[in-house]
């Protein structure tokens, strides 16, 4: 599911899009909807996800979701102009009954994850309609995706590349909303030697400068880039 492939002398890459919709949020959606559905199921309702996207978290929930039309109503907001045409396509063109894709004018994920926030903190209405959410805001998916380093760590020890004399390995993480970053930090605590996480960004680098300056700070609104799923000002997973 989650091969690594040597690319030269002690650098590897763990190939995250073997999913569905090619991206590496296939893996731990699939693990959170399915808790999601299976909990759905043992109380007897049905759960309607509420999601965010700026690229490739949309798409991998709603293929998720698909497979649950009986316990699971899947929406998913995108804001226009800032997803690729093809992933708007694999929501757009999905064909399932479950699944309502919206596309946002006039916004960007950053301005979609405030309404969603005001959305949730308005619990009896969350309550009332049965919504959750499964961006990296839920902290599931982030636990599900520090499995990729706990992986990879069992890889190259496999492989004789991690020894007791010589136990740690770094890693390189594109970053948005630092859900992936935070998953490597979990791996971490629970004993993973990870010795040294690289936080890669786009110019949309928040994270950059919050790690090489201490100050934690936004820096105007988001600018739209090829890498548009990472086009995020304000990761909300730096709080954790």
């Amino acid at each position: 599911i989650a091969p690594l492939v040597s690319i030269g002398h002690n650098v590897h890459v763990m190939e995250l899009f073997h999913g569905p919709t090619l991206a590496f949020k296939d893996l731990a959606m699939r693990v959170l909807v399915e808790l999601v559905a299976f909990f759905a199921e043992r109380r007897g309702g049905m759960v309607r996800i509420v999601v965010a996207t700026s690229g490739d978290t949309g798409p991998a929930c709603a293929h998720a979701c698909a497979g649950h039309p009986s316990r699971i109503e899947c929406f998913v907001l995108y804001p226009r102009g800032r997803c690729s045409r093809e992933q708007e396509l694999q929501m757009a063109t999905l064909g399932a009954n479950n699944v309502f894709v919206l596309e946002v004018e006039g916004a960007d994920s950053d301005v979609l994850d405030v309404c969603m926030g005001g959305v949730f903190e308005d619990h009896s209405f969350a309550r009332e309609h049965a919504l959750t959410s499964v961006n990296s805001i839920n902290v599931v998916r982030v636990l599900a995706q520090s499995v990729h380093y706990v992986w990879a760590y069992l890889q190259l020890r496999q492989r004789g590349l991690i020894t007791d004399d010589a136990p740690g390995f770094a890693v390189a993480i594109p970053t948005g909303a630092c859900g992936n970053l935070m998953g490597a930090t979990y791996a971490r605590m629970m004993g993973v030697p990870l010795a040294t996480t690289l936080v890669c960004t786009n110019v949309n680098d928040i994270c950059h400068r919050a790690f090489a300056t201490g100050v934690f700070s936004k820096r105007g609104q988001a600018v739209a880039t090829a890498s548009n799923a990472m086009d995020i000002v304000v990761p909300y997973n730096m709080w954790r």
